[in-house]
């Protein structure tokens, strides 16, 4: 067993990271992304071995933390979710940020590539899931410490403010809103309100909690 706090591995900005001898480098276009987009890497070594039955990890105990959606494997692709154990939860006090999870090119070499996503964290938080597609489903994927498994990239009303990253404790008050919000979006009924709160700005969602009704009120 082990602390996910002991082997947890910072995300790290792209503009930090990239090589001082890259001929884009010096690019204003590139450098302003750079800027305001992080790699997340992986704080564990784990092999995927897909076959038409499921997925074999190495090591074994990882695989409590799979999940595989009802058509997760066919034949022309299979995609696959590590989540809990690489859940990310960023928040920030600021109105308006949209996180923006999008594939690393690096993990090709791995043999797959990540679902690309984006949502605005201040009207609709949730944790940024692990999900995957195998790029090659007779090969195993295969992953170590330290090796990227997808970038994530922040956008706010003013982009020219650089973007800073702090570890800090969840609120509380955040932390529940978030267990709820993940048991609620599986709810098929309220599909089309979370997907507008989700993708909503921050100035147009009411102030009223429009599931004050599911919950006893503090």
């Amino acid at each position: 067993m082990f602390s996910l706090e002991d082997v947890l591995i910072e995300p790290e900005k792209i503009f930090s990271i990239e090589s001082q001898e890259s001929i884009y480098r010096p690019c204003p276009a590139w450098a302003h992304k750079a800027k305001r987009t992080f790699v997340i890497k992986s704080p564990v070594d784990v092999t995927f071995n897909l076959n038409k039955y499921g997925v074999v990890t190495e090591p074994k105990e990882f695989e409590k933390f799979l999940n595989l959606d009802k058509g997760w494997n066919t034949d022309s692709n299979a995609t696959l979710q590590w989540g809990e154990l690489l859940l990310w939860l960023f928040w920030s006090d600021e109105k308006d940020v949209w996180v923006h999870s999008q594939p690393n090119m690096s993990t090709i070499k791995n043999n797959f590539y990540t679902v690309e996503a984006w949502f605005n964290i201040s009207s609709w938080n949730r944790p940024i899931s692990f999900a995957f597609n195998a790029i090659d489903k007779t090969k195993p994927i295969i992953i170590k410490r330290g090796d990227p498994l997808y970038s994530v990239s922040f956008y706010t009303k003013n982009l020219d403010r650089p973007v800073i990253l702090e570890r800090q404790p969840i609120p509380d008050k955040l932390h529940n809103d978030v267990v709820k919000r993940m048991s609620i979006r599986s709810l098929i009924s309220m599909q089309p309100l979370v997907h507008k709160l989700m993708f909503k700005s921050e100035s147009e969602v009411e102030s009223k909690c429009p599931f004050s009704l599911l919950w006893k009120k503090k």
